[in-house]
């Protein structure tokens, strides 16, 4: 999800009014109480995580930024980019992300945000009796390692797109976003990354409109 943050909502953070992190890359007397930072070759990863959890993060980001280089090649030397990595998802809300997502790409501070999804919650519909109406209710749901990781590979992609091509024009939503989505369902392996899987969602989006006739017939 390629996304630039309003522009208040920007300047009350910069400003520290929110009492959250700053926006980009920090030294450490920048950082909020309780927040690390931990440093690649290529990434500033700044979280509430863990250390060895940021450290994880650091070693995909670095694994993955050798894919999209392979695929969209650049002379340019490589910057350090920046990672926000929240560990609470009301937090990660707070910061700016949209309901319902897992992380971000904010081009405005060229920042890469993503979430471990703790707390998270889904509104889901609870059977009522025979004839009567259906209820809601509220649970908790704990998020798959592999959908943290699709986040971050998808957001991380618009991050290295956006630098190593280096426009200011608009790019099509069709190459960014599928693009985003090709590396965002990549399997992490020993020997490196399993590539071309179908990204389960949008399989089941299609089967629903060819199910209901709303497709568009190939």
């Amino acid at each position: 999800m390629l996304r630039a943050l309003p522009l208040a909502a920007a300047i009350l953070v910069l400003a520290g009014c929110s009492g959250g992190p700053r926006r980009g890359l920090v030294v450490s007397g920048q950082l909020p109480e309780g927040w690390t930072v931990h440093e690649t070759e290529h990434y500033q990863v700044q979280t509430d995580a863990t250390p060895a959890a940021a450290a994880r993060l650091g070693r995909k980001l670095e694994r993955i930024l050798a894919l999209y280089r392979e695929f969209l090649p650049t002379d340019r030397a490589l910057p350090r980019f920046p990672v926000k990595f929240f560990r609470s998802y009301q937090d990660y809300l707070h910061y700016g992300g949209e309901e319902g997502s897992g992380g971000f790409y904010d081009e405005h501070h060229e920042e890469l945000v993503a979430t471990r999804f703790e707390n998270f919650t889904l509104e889901v519909d609870v059977p009522g009796r025979p004839g009567g109406a259906k209820s809601k209710r509220v649970v908790r749901v704990a998020m798959p390692q592999e959908k943290v990781d699709a986040a971050i590979y998808h957001e991380a992609w618009h991050q290295y797109m956006h630098w190593a091509v280096d426009s200011d024009g608009d790019f099509p939503a069709w190459f960014d976003e599928g693009m985003g989505d090709y590396f965002g369902q990549a399997k992490g392996e020993e020997e490196g990354f399993e590539l071309g899987r179908l990204h389960p969602e949008w399989v089941e989006a299609l089967q629903e409109a060819i199910r209901e006739g709303r497709h568009v017939p190939l």
